[in-house]
């Protein structure tokens, strides 16, 4: 049986979510305006200083991030440090519209769910270190867990499509990971720690810097013997013949981890205004994935990864109005999974009445898949006076994917049907970003322009307002157009057998996914320390690849990744997390993707409320 990767497109509109997201936003309006007396008559402007943080992704300039026409969330070094939380994703978790969900615990080896304001999938939102991408080149899957805490300074969440200055896979959003820069005299560190399940982590950190350099440097060492930390788990079996499911307790074997992750910076200051920026990365991961089903004796499944990313900034401000930026980064990363291999075999039975019988072959299998990614990027910001600022740019991008055949792990014989491939696909993007303001009002237009090797040019326009309705109240809205580009693997790993019965192939005519979206909100300072906020949003997703049901043998299966069905409702926040009873809408999948045809709703809405405060 043979699945082939699709488009799938959502053309089923409603009217009515449109007017329901409508009517609760004004609503919503109403109250905020009805809790807030100081919003009628704000006091004068020297009288309160309000906390307003730099924001860069927003715009790739330093804006306040109330002059920002997006919904944004800054994570501080201070804030990071307070919380009990010790891995990012869980940091993550607490803001608002950001859904993740992991499975191996916090091993790096498989990567996690993120969804960005109902935005399904990992491979959807931009995630970037130090404005160098973390997604993975060959599958846009990204893995929070390769950045530790401790090397982070902060983090800036940009909710809403964001194509129009950072291309492919900005559907979602983006956040910006920066990492810390080293200060004062050289320091060295030393961390560790132990837990049940034979967990241990061992950390090395040094950093330092000065005017004219800084450098900053964290590696560690994490290991446990049952990421499940179970020693049980459940076994779901099918019976084709009767086509029903059950459940069985089995012994939990092989579900350790080990993983090394090392990240570094180091800055040079050439002269007062220009700067160069090493940035490094280096990460090894060991996972176990239990244990075969069907071989004899019975073998332990697993999978390795090594990723080595080396990339340089160099920063330049020649002139008051005028700032400069040149950067790249060449990454390499390496794949290999080891697990159960399943194939059709037809063989001759002679007995009478003879006839050909197809029946289901299993061996131990090995894969390896090498991705090498070269990326460049040159852009230039222009302050036409004090109201007025031009920013240009262009980046170009290569991926190079190397996929080896499936091959028996004793024998290094190929398995049937097995095949290599070696692809690659380039893209060069072009963006222009205006901003000017007339007093209380701020106006972003922004383009970009990307071409791909593989299909034609994608426009990705968006326009962006901000209007200052009194001292301390900003009104702000957006609207624009993101979009994803194929994956390398979606597009050219060769056929592979999910199981005996099912086998996938890529697509090499895959289009792009496209998603429009409307978002505005209103936030208010109480205090200076002490903000309201107030925001909606509204998306239009087409075009979204699945794997589309199949049907062959004999046999109909079927294998659909869909978005989920739309989400909609109001939620309220405090302090990051969900109110405990306040009334949101269920999410639940309109049938099981693995039985059934199923059709995901094209558009998600939202409305959200939250408020911050800090001492």
């Amino acid at each position: 049986m043979s699945g082939r990767l699709a488009i799938l497109r959502h053309k089923e509109g409603s009217v009515m979510i449109g007017r329901l997201c409508l009517t609760l936003a004004a609503a919503a309006l109403g109250l905020f305006l009805a809790i807030t007396p100081g919003a009628a008559q704000s006091p004068p402007a020297d009288k309160v200083e309000v906390m307003d943080e730099l924001v860069i992704s927003a715009t790739r300039t330093e804006r306040l991030r109330s002059l920002v026409p997006v919904s944004v969330t800054v994570i501080t070094r201070e804030e990071i440090a307070a919380s009990p939380e010790r891995n990012l994703d869980e940091i993550l978790r607490q803001q608002i519209g950001v859904d993740l969900s992991r499975r191996t615990g916090i091993a790096i080896g498989i990567p996690g769910r993120l969804d960005l304001r109902g935005v399904p999938g990992p491979n959807r939102t931009l995630v970037l270190v130090d404005g160098f991408p973390l997604n993975g080149s060959g599958t846009g899957f990204v893995n929070l867990q390769q950045i530790p805490l401790e090397a982070i300074e902060r983090v800036e969440i940009i909710r809403g499509p964001y194509s129009c200055l950072y291309g492919a896979n900005a559907l979602g959003g983006v956040i910006n990971i920066i990492t810390r820069r080293g200060q004062g005299r050289p320091e060295v560190g030393v961390q560790a720690g132990v837990g049940n399940q034979s967990w241990h982590q061992t950390a090395l950190q040094a950093s330092g810097g000065g005017p004219r350099g800084n450098f900053f440097a964290y590696g560690d060492r994490r290991r446990t013997d049952n990421y499940w930390f179970s020693d049980f788990e459940l076994k779901e079996s099918f019976n084709r013949a009767t086509g029903q499911s059950t459940l069985e307790e089995i012994p939990s074997f092989n579900r350790s981890y080990e993983d090394w992750r090392y990240i570094g910076t180091y800055s040079v200051g050439f002269s007062p205004t220009t700067w160069g920026t090493l940035h490094t990365r280096f990460y090894k991961n060991f996972t176990g994935l239990g244990r075969t089903e069907n071989l004899t004796p019975n073998r332990d499944e697993q999978t390795r990864g090594e990723v080595y990313f080396g990339g340089l900034t160099l920063a330049s401000a020649p002139h008051e109005n005028l700032s400069l930026l040149v950067r790249g980064y060449a990454r390499q990363s390496t794949d290999q999974l080891w697990s159960e291999t399943s194939f059709l075999e037809t063989i001759f039975i002679p007995l009478p009445p003879g006839r050909f019988v197809t029946i289901p072959r299993f061996g131990p299998g090995y894969f390896r898949a090498v991705y090498r990614d070269f990326y460049v990027e040159g852009q230039s910001t222009l302050h036409l006076g004090e109201y007025h600022t031009l920013t240009a740019g262009f980046d170009v991008l290569r991926v190079q994917a190397q996929f080896d055949p499936v091959i028996h792990a004793d024998t290094k014989a190929l398995f049937p049907g097995s095949a290599a491939a070696d692809e690659g696909i380039t893209t060069f993007g072009f963006y222009l970003q205006d901003e000017f303001r007339w007093g209380r009002l701020s106006v972003i237009p922004g383009l970009r322009v990307d071409k791909h090797s593989l299909f034609s040019a994608v426009l990705s326009p968006k326009l962006g307002v901000t209007y200052r309705l009194f001292d301390h109240t900003t009104l702000r809205a957006s609207a624009g157009r993101a979009y994803r580009a194929p994956s390398v693997t979606e597009l050219f790993r060769p056929e592979w057998n999910l199981n005996p019965f099912i086998r996938l192939r890529p697509n090499p005519n895959l289009k792009p996914e496209y998603i429009w979206s409307v978002d505005g909100g209103i936030e208010h300072y109480l205090t200076p320390t002490l903000r309201l906020t107030l925001d909606g949003f509204y998306n239009d997703m087409k075009d979204f690849i699945v794997t589309p049901a199949v049907r062959g043998n004999g046999v109909s299966s079927s294998i659909r990744t869909c978005p989920p069905p739309g989400r909609r409702g109001w939620r309220p926040r405090r302090n990051g997390g969900s109110i405990p009873g306040s009334p949101c809408s269920a999410i639940t999948p309109s049938s099981s993707p693995m039985t059934r045809k199923t059709t995901p709703a094209s558009r998600t809405c939202r409305i959200t409320s939250s408020i911050w405060g800090s001492g």
